[in-house]
């Protein structure tokens, strides 16, 4: 058999170098992120702004605090700046973003973990942060709404919602990449 690389303990007879619990554990913890992935993708579908209040009123506290602006909840529309013309809707609850952010985490790095404990700390560490990192990129997709919409791509004769639309893929796409 060939050499063990340097600094990785051999190979064990039926495992992975470095022991751990192997591929099963690993495709079984990806597969229940994937199915809560699911349940939220789901949800969302259907879910009201009140039903999406756990994203929206966090975002729009960051909204808040960040520009200074109000955004108080509207039951039925979620957080609204009537001055502004602005609701952040359920469309834009970042539910999507959200899935992708934890499975891409989950399934990225769980394999990084030699113990089936170890593998479900860190699927519930990857949802908290997926968590945080879609408040934070909504907050940031809102105040980047509120101050290009007389910007130079609505100069340039492009409509509010594909500006809109550009920006929430510029955002949560690089997001991606820094998360």
């Amino acid at each position: 058999p060939p050499a063990p690389r340097a600094g990785r303990p051999p190979a064990r007879a039926g495992g992975r170098a470095g022991g751990g619990v192997g591929r099963p554990a690993d495709a079984g913890v990806v597969a229940g992120a994937g199915a809560l992935a699911l349940l939220l993708k789901q949800h969302a579908a259907a879910a009201s702004a009140d039903e999406l209040a756990f994203l929206l009123t966090p975002t729009a506290w960051l909204v808040e605090l960040v520009s200074g602006y109000a955004f108080p909840f509207e039951r039925g529309s979620g957080p609204m700046n009537r001055e502004l013309a602005i609701v952040i809707a359920p469309s834009c609850a970042g539910t999507n973003y959200a899935v992708v952010a934890f499975t891409s985490l989950v399934a990225g790095f769980v394999t990084r973990f030699r113990s089936l404990r170890h593998k479900l700390a860190f699927a519930l560490a990857a949802g908290a942060a997926a968590y945080c990192a879609t408040l934070l990129v909504n907050g940031l997709r809102v105040l980047v709404t509120i101050h290009s919409r007389d910007g130079a791509l609505a100069d340039a004769g492009l409509g509010a919602a594909a500006v809109h639309r550009a920006e929430g893929v510029v955002i949560y796409l690089g997001s991606l990449f820094a998360l």
